[in-house]
């Protein structure tokens, strides 16, 4: 081995160098993992925005179907009202028809003809809402003779009559008291009492509700 190789001024010179190129190896290491991490946090941001955008457009999206859920219930809720199927309440009319004795006999019977010119009396003078005995009128509501009774909602009722109708009262209390009305052809026949009333309930239909051959119409 030279001489040289034995100097410790040489083996000083030597370590000197691999200590540089560790230090320096090291800082290239150093440098591509800083680079990698800056690089998978740029990626960790970017995934982070996406998501936060995502979950924006999810809040619009389901704050978008509330209002439409809500909308959807009070359009509901109009429809149960318009046809009968839910319990209202408001100012009105309340009729009642009992009999009348004469030498201790019934002079007339209430018809289901009678009752019928009633509802639609009541519901040209603007009632909203009108129920006999309980039962709601709607669309598919019947009154028919059914021996000596009245079926009304396929329920059967007898005298005497309680009619409640739910509107403007000063209108439907006019249209009751209309010279040649129902009320006044039959006031001779019946003890009729009207009165009006600031908070009148009327429950929902209740009765059968089947349709079998009518379909909506698709446009």
């Amino acid at each position: 081995m030279q001489k040289w190789l034995k100097s410790p001024k040489v083996w000083g010179i030597a370590l000197a160098a691999v200590a540089i190129i560790a230090v320096v190896a090291g800082f290239f290491g150093l440098s591509s993992r800083t680079a990698r991490m800056q690089d998978e946090r740029q990626l960790l941001n970017d995934q982070l925005a996406s998501a936060q955008e995502q979950l924006n457009e999810l809040a619009l999206q389901l704050e978008e179907k509330g209002r439409q859920s809500e909308e959807l219930k009070v359009s509901l809720a109009e429809a149960r009202r318009l046809a009968g199927l839910s319990e209202v309440t408001g100012p009105g009319v309340v009729l009642t028809l009992k009999p009348k004795q004469v030498g201790g006999s019934v002079l007339y019977s209430v018809r289901d003809e009678d009752l019928l010119l009633l509802v639609n009396e009541l519901n040209a003078a603007g009632a909203e809402a009108v129920s006999i005995n309980g039962e709601r009128m709607t669309a598919i509501s019947e009154i028919r003779a059914a021996g000596p009774y009245i079926s009304i909602n396929t329920r059967s009722t007898s005298m005497p009559y309680t009619v409640q109708a739910i509107g403007d009262m000063n209108t439907l209390k006019a249209a009751m008291e209309l010279y040649g009305g129902v009320l006044y052809n039959l006031s001779e026949l019946l003890e009729i009492q009207m009165e009006t009333v600031e908070n009148i309930t009327i429950p929902a239909y209740s009765g059968p509700i089947a349709m079998e051959y009518a379909r909506e119409v698709e446009k």
